[in-house]
């Protein structure tokens, strides 16, 4: 596979907001996101004014056209989300009204010229709690529906999620609210997701004390479903008393109408037993849900982990889901990757005080082919290891470009100045057929998180070289 890869001309010299994205593109050029705080800071709440955006657009030849920062409308609201769909930006944001004890939601797009477009309410959330969670927005994958959800904490023993539904012109369609009987310590949701024709699904952790234990908690997934035509939510929970679900992810198949779920777990009677879980709804008979395991066999299981973390407590359970990609037969590639943190204290000498550091670890990734009746079609294990101190994990993990033919992996081979680009390319019918390096004398150390496939051969990914951010064009 012939790869090239050019740099923009002109670094970043704005290191205030050198925390970026590539979050889309049009026919002229891409959409860079920027913000002064991690993207996946957990802190965010409601009204959380320390974060601040800057979108900036370049034409595919990585030359700026221009930048802005990305203001609250009204100036009362704090800026929610900044998401990209319909080739354009678009920006959620919330004010609380304090009298009503509610949360006013307003859209608006930003087009590749910078303008602003349609900036209207799209709804407000009436809430019950004296707290609440950051929105969060997903878009249908047609781009003509708009769901926003938030989460109001009630009690210990209550969370209300508030649901409006609008179209593209922000105009409402539904508006639902969903009941569930764990607080906020208890249930927290994971991803939501929405199909074409308006069907809703929540996926999330609930976590209960163990009887007897002050400290052990266990764990397991519950999912919410409910059809464009619902007024109540479906409670699914996924695995039983037999198998626990350790990860697991969403996604509506709108060619087959059906809702999707895939994921990992662990076998509660063994301590080495393990597999993966597939299930479905089909939308037009909502009321069942089908749900099939596959076990792994203890060799594969071995090949999954590989000879560092044999004989560790490191196992299925460290593999998150990155990707859900659809088979066009009902079935899913389901693509994870090993995560893990340890974190450690140490006494420094010179300061005379006790440091504390996270060390992250990004490994292996797998890829399994799941058949729509929840069979392993093939599987398949992309060896690496990525390990670094206090960063966020920045530079770890992977940049995935999905193609008719096959799925490509790009990721920094380690986290040094001595590092190489590396593609990994696992093809349909689960042949790794290549794993080579770049080659390159710039040094680079690739955001691979941050980047974005542009077109079939083409990604967008900010890095850095020669110790200045710029941003880099890989093409296949």
């Amino acid at each position: 596979m012939a790869q090239s890869i050019s740099l923009s001309s002109v670094p970043f010299d704005d290191y205030n907001f050198a925390n970026m994205k590539v979050i889309g593109q049009d026919t002229g050029g891409f959409f860079l996101l920027q913000s002064n705080l991690p993207m996946e800071l957990s802190r965010d709440r409601v009204g959380f004014r320390n974060r601040k955006y800057k979108i900036a657009y370049y034409n595919f030849n990585l030359a700026p056209v221009w930048n802005k920062p990305v203001e609250p409308s009204p100036e009362q609201a704090s800026v929610e989300t900044v998401t990209f769909a319909q080739q354009k930006i678009l920006v959620t944001s919330a004010a609380f009204l304090k009298s009503e004890n509610a949360l006013k939601i307003y859209c608006r797009w930003i087009n590749n010229k910078g303008a602003e477009i349609k900036n209207q309410s799209a709804g407000t959330f009436h809430l019950s709690g004296n707290d609440h969670d950051k929105l969060k927005i997903v878009v249908s994958a047609n781009q003509l529906l708009i769901g926003i959800l938030v989460t109001d904490y009630i009690h210990e023993n209550l969370q209300i999620q508030h649901l409006i539904i609008t179209d593209s012109s922000f105009s409402l369609i539904k508006e639902k609210s969903l009941q569930i009987p764990y607080g906020e310590k208890k249930f927290s949701t994971e991803e939501i997701a929405l199909s074409d024709n308006g069907d809703f699904c929540l996926i999330g952790i609930r976590s209960m004390k163990i009887d007897g234990s002050k400290r052990r908690r266990s764990e397991d997934f519950l999912m919410y479903s409910c059809t464009v035509a619902d007024t109540s939510f479906r409670q699914h929970v996924l695995g039983d008393s037999s198998i626990e679900v350790t990860s697991a992810s969403i996604s509506f198949d709108n060619l087959n109408s059906r809702l999707l779920c895939s994921g990992f777990y662990a076998d509660n009677k063994t301590s080495t037993g393990a597999g993966i879980v597939y299930g479905y709804i089909e939308m037009k008979k909502p009321d069942k849900f089908h749900f099939f395991s596959t076990s792994i066999d203890n060799q594969t299981q071995m090949k999954i982990l590989g000879e560092r973390f044999r004989g560790h407590d490191i196992g299925i359970i460290n593999y998150p889901i990155q990707k859900l990609i659809l088979r066009n037969d009902g079935g899913v590639v389901l693509i994870a990757e090993a995560f893990y943190s340890t974190d450690y204290s140490y006494y420094d000498y010179f300061s005379q005080s006790y440091t504390r550091s996270i060390e992250y670890h990004y490994n292996n990734i797998v890829a399994v082919s799941i058949n729509s009746d929840g069979s392993i079609h093939w599987l398949n294990v992309i060896r690496k290891n990525q390990t670094s101190t206090d960063d966020g994990g920045s530079f770890s993990s992977f940049c995935p470009v999905v193609t008719d033919k096959s799925f490509i992996m790009i990721y920094n081979s380690d986290i040094s100045r001595s590092s190489d680009i590396i593609t990994a390319t696992v093809s349909a019918n689960g042949e790794q057929n290549e794993t080579s390096a770049i080659k390159t004398s710039n040094n680079l150390l690739l955001y691979s998180r941050s980047g974005k496939q542009i077109s079939e051969n083409e990604v967008i990914v900010p890095c850095i070289s020669r110790k200045k951010l710029m941003l880099a064009k890989i093409t296949f």
